[in-house]
């Protein structure tokens, strides 16, 4: 059945719709419980509500989504589309590729993989398409992520004043962290990176035999051997892959203001850094 069918044509001036499976934003879809599931996203979903604004989609068990989708709402101010934990990175690519049509402020991609999942990346092609954009906010909080390829930051919107990424597994073992100081950002969330979760958090049951193309390719050869040059150490735990910065000044964002380091829990030694002005 199609959530959003003929029947909402004519509503011209509904700008918000909120079908989150959160108790606390209940909008009933089945018009029994407020219970949110839509498997797999569709160019047809929303065909007959093109001037909504705001679209919370978060905890909806959301599966796949097909391009285009998103494509036909050039009113879209507001993407919510956390929590669909099987949605995963792959499944973010279809929507990025639609964003550049769309008036996209405020993107929510939160903890769109399981729990327990293995480490992930954001690769160039899952971000390019942002460049055209006007987004101001994005949020990629409890996704697993590990890192970004070389490179691909520089596809963030120039608009982009917030960006957060807490509750990651961020490491620095990369000269991705060179790519910061070209973000246009003022303010930066990094706060609880490393933290332990609840071993009894449930997986959401997600349905394999659901295949919708991706834009992008899911393999990135990011994963190569990497020389780092290192003194005798002769045991010496002290020493860490943030030596390899050495000398180097780590470059911070001209425009950032604020940056948020809540409750993190590092699991490496902090050698002496020299942070850049802005």
């Amino acid at each position: 059945m199609d959530p959003f069918n003929i029947e909402y044509a004519n509503l011209r001036f509904l700008h918000e719709v909120d079908v989150s499976g959160f108790p606390e934003f209940e909008f009933d879809v089945s018009g029994l419980s407020g219970y949110c599931k839509m498997t797999v996203l569709m160019p047809n979903t929303f065909k007959y509500i093109p001037y909504v604004k705001r679209l919370d989609l978060s905890k909806c068990g959301i599966n796949a989504i097909v391009s285009g989708t998103f494509r036909g709402l050039v009113h879209l101010k507001y993407l919510d589309l956390s929590d669909n934990r099987c949605l995963k990175f792959k499944g973010l690519a279809n929507v990025t590729y639609d964003l550049p049509s769309t008036s996209l402020e405020v993107l929510r991609i939160n903890k769109i993989h399981q729990t327990f999942d293995l480490n992930t990346i954001l690769t160039k092609c899952m971000i390019k398409p942002l460049r055209n954009t006007n987004i101001t906010q994005i949020y990629l909080n409890s996704n697993r992520l590990q890192l970004f390829v070389e490179g691909a930051m520089d596809y963030f919107p120039k608009t982009l004043k917030l960006l957060s990424g807490a509750d990651n597994e961020f490491s620095f073992s990369g000269r991705y962290t060179d790519d910061l100081f070209k973000l246009t950002v003022h303010e930066v969330n990094m706060s609880y990176l490393g933290m332990s979760h609840f071993l009894k958090n449930s997986n959401e049951n997600c349905d394999h035999t659901l295949i919708t193309p991706s834009r992008c390719n899911y393999n990135p050869k990011v994963y190569k051997k990497i020389a780092i040059k290192t003194p005798y150490l002769n045991n010496d735990t002290s020493y860490s892959l943030l030596s390899s910065f050495g000398d180097d000044i780590v470059l911070i964002p001209y425009q950032l203001r604020k940056l948020h380091l809540r409750e993190c829990k590092l699991r490496y030694y902090l050698p002496d850094i020299t942070f850049s002005n802005n």
